[in-house]
């Protein structure tokens, strides 16, 4: 929302609820916002003086409804919210915990039932025990960056939470902490948390995905008990992992690519200011058209207490702060791919992302279209979403909708979004890859470069190629990885690294497809003579892009489909051209022709025939000069045409070899294991017996392959075998 002074011209925000309104004085760089509290609203809180010029807010005593704790009592500044403070006060709707607080005490919002929103700044380090307690309303919580320890039973009976950000700086989640939040459906547990305590995620009964990204936490009595729909996802390069972690089982997972917080570098770190955000498009403005996603320092009165993010605005504006942006929508819009940073397809039905957000004035946040969050704080503070569902295979779109109202004078508009992550399970399994270390002609090491997934049995190792002979290697599996490759045998000899080549977690079905294809050979070729590759389309020649100059008198080319002798030739260059004209129809009778290439190399004016247009018996000649088709005389008109004919204007002659054709069908295969054998059998009856195809046996290097084969028999099967 927009507010501005009577008394100066800069424009300026309501960053508080009620009739607070902010004032911005331009002088100099320094900017100054003052915030004032009526006494009245002072007079709603008792407190205790703590000698040494601060207060602990120790009980509330409005009417509830959206408060706003203030800052200073009496000229003590507020750090603390006692224990017990606003316990009970059924009527409260929101509370905004302003920044200096650094406590929040023992059972301070306890059986706050209408609770729905409470924002706590970075400067809150402590939560108490039992703090929000049955706090039913209470549907998305994020805990400060400074907080280490998330204290006992502090959401017990949350039945309303279903989004919560648990910060990178939390190392223990105490006992009963979120005991029976039943409509909490994913958390992401931070690398940095080791202990998790007794009960603390106890009748969870909708969670579905617990989100690891460190090693795995020492775990307490029933941590997850009753949480039998859920399932504990962890990354491929962290330890402490079984078959199931606290009774739950376990999927091998990883981070989603290409997630970016606002105004950052492929790195992560922040990008400069005054320059186009390299991820976020602004696909839409309020004018109807694209804009440009500027990254912009905040403007005063926004959140400028993120470290790892940006504002985004439309407007460069003055200074590198983004300023006068129409009022109406702003679509800030991120493509990403389901996939990990390596390009493994990632299981989109157990994705999650999580972030921090706020703008200037309101934002929504669509995935692949579909509404899945709003955020209703202000915009000098952050607030907090998690998306668990709508994902798909391939490619996704986060559209950020940034809602600019309407704002008489200049009008600031801006998106910010930080901690922008998001993890999923893999797809499938798929197998693990390394790499070899010479050292004078022997393999002396093998790195992992990849741990694969999905391993039940340790696979076999081969070292193809490099020069030498003799080296052999093993592989070590732990947790369904690959972890290790230990070399048995040094071999000698190799000038090169040698190929390591790791067998898949399993051996897929191959996946077969044919497509019929001719085989041209050119005989007797003019050596020296520049040849174009010509193709028969409707009545004439068109050039295909492919020329070359013979160094053979024979020359082959593998085409697609069925073709005849007539259907392909190659022509000396230079190649001559095709004529063609349009015809003019009037009242159903052709009554002229226009020329739209006069072609070349023609000898003698050439034939022209009037084909369709739903008439009859127009004829026509064409003339020549040069070799060039100059115009088209209509000879009859004919009759009855209701839509314009074409004219078909004859070949100029050409010196050109036509081919000879074999038939050749391309047998396609995927889903193969890289440099193991295949053997494509044919059996010309089904029921009989399949035989091997001569010649069909090939060792892939890639997942795919294709195979050209010369056919002799007019019907018959194919399939492919995989050879161990």
């Amino acid at each position: 929302m927009k507010t501005q002074s009577s008394i100066l011209t800069t424009p300026c925000h309501k960053t508080m609820a009620g009739s607070l309104r902010t004032a911005c004085s331009t002088r100099l760089l320094s900017l100054l916002l003052v915030l004032t509290l009526p006494v009245a609203v002072q007079a709603q809180f008792d407190y205790a003086d703590n000698g040494d010029g601060t207060a602990t807010i120790t009980k509330y005593t409005g009417s509830g409804g959206a408060v706003n704790i203030p800052r200073t009592i009496n000229g003590l500044s507020v750090v603390s919210i006692g224990d017990w403070a606003f316990t009970g006060c059924t009527s409260l709707t929101s509370a905004t915990v302003p920044n200096g607080v650094t406590s929040i005490g023992y059972a301070a919002f306890d059986g706050c039932t209408s609770l729905s929103s409470i924002v706590m700044p970075s400067s809150v380090n402590y939560i108490g025990n039992w703090a929000f307690q049955a706090c039913h309303s209470l549907a998305s919580v994020t805990i400060p960056s400074s907080v280490t320890s998330i204290g006992g039973a502090v959401f017990y009976q949350c039945t309303g939470l279903t989004n919560v950000m648990i910060p990178n700086s939390v190392t223990i989640v105490r006992e009963w902490a979120f005991f029976q939040c039943t409509s909490l459906t994913n958390i992401t547990i931070p690398s940095s948390v080791i202990s998790i305590v007794d009960y603390a995620f106890n009748s969870c009964v909708s969670l579905k995905a617990v989100n690891f990204q460190g090693n795995a936490p020492s775990l307490g009595w029933s941590v997850f008990g009753g949480d039998n729909n859920a399932i504990v996802y962890y990354l491929p390069w962290t330890t402490g992992w079984g078959w199931t972690f606290g009774g739950l089982p376990t999927v091998f997972g990883a981070f989603i690519s290409g997630l970016y917080s606002t105004g950052v570098n492929n790195d992560g770190t922040l990008a400069t200011l005054g320059t186009v955000d390299g991820h976020y498009a602004l696909v839409s403005v309020p004018s109807g058209s694209t804009g440009t996603a500027w990254m912009v320092a905040p403007f005063p009165g926004w959140w400028s207490g993120s470290t790892d993010a940006n504002w985004l605005s439309p407007s460069l504006g003055s200074g590198g702060i983004g300023y006068s942006a129409d009022a109406g929508q702003y679509d800030y819009r991120l493509v990403f791919s389901m996939v990990d940073a390596r390009g493994h397809p990632l299981d989109p039905t157990t994705a999650t992302i999580t972030g921090n957000w706020t703008a200037d004035d309101q934002v929504r946040l669509l995935l692949n279209g579909v509404p899945m969050a709003t955020n209703n704080t202000t915009l000098a503070s952050l607030g907090s979403f998690a998306v668990s569902s709508g994902f798909r295979h391939g490619t996704n779109t986060l559209d950020f909708l940034v809602i600019n109202t309407p704002f008489a004078g200049g009008n600031p508009s801006g998106l910010l979004v930080s901690d922008l992550a998001g993890s999923a399970g893999f797809s499938g399994p798929f197998p693990a890859t390394a790499s070899t270390v010479l050292a004078y002609g022997f393999v002396v090491a093998a790195n992992i470069t990849d741990s694969g997934y999905g391993y039940t049995n340790t696979p076999l190792v081969r070292l193809i190629g490099g020069g030498g002979s003799g080296a052999q290697a093993v592989a070590v599996v732990s947790n369904g990885v690959v972890v290790a490759v230990n070399v048995l045998d040094a071999g000698y000899g190799y000038t090169n690294a040698p190929l390591v080549v790791i067998e898949p977690p399993f051996i897929p079905n191959p996946v077969l497809s044919i497509a019929p294809m001719s085989f041209l050979s050119f005989f007797n070729l003019t050596l020296g003579g520049n040849y174009q590759l010509q193709q028969s389309v409707a009545w004439y020649w068109t050039n295909l892009p492919l020329s070359f100059t013979a160094t053979d008198t024979i020359y082959t080319q593998m085409v697609a489909g069925v073709v005849g002798s007539g259907d392909y030739r190659l022509a000396l260059n230079p190649a001559p051209a095709q004529a063609f004209a349009t015809a003019q129809v009037v009242n159903g009778f052709v009554v002229g022709a226009t020329m739209t290439s006069g072609g070349s190399s023609y000898v003698t004016s050439p034939a022209v025939t009037i084909v369709g247009g739903g008439g009859t018996n127009a004829t026509a000649v064409s003339h020549i000069s040069g070799g060039v088709v100059t115009s088209i005389s209509i000879t009859s008109a004919g009759i009855g045409y209701t839509n314009t004919p074409t004219l078909e204007v004859a070949q100029p002659p050409a010196v050109a070899v036509s081919p000879t054709v074999l038939p050749v069908m391309r047998v396609d295969s995927a889903n193969l294991a890289p440099y193991d054998n295949y053997q494509i059998q044919f059996e010309p009856d089904l029921g009989g017996t399949w035989g091997n195809w001569n010649g069909g046996l090939f060792s892939p290097t890639a997942v795919t392959n294709s195979q050209y084969l010369f056919i002799t028999n007019g019907v018959g099967f194919f399939r492919l075998q995989y050879v161990p």
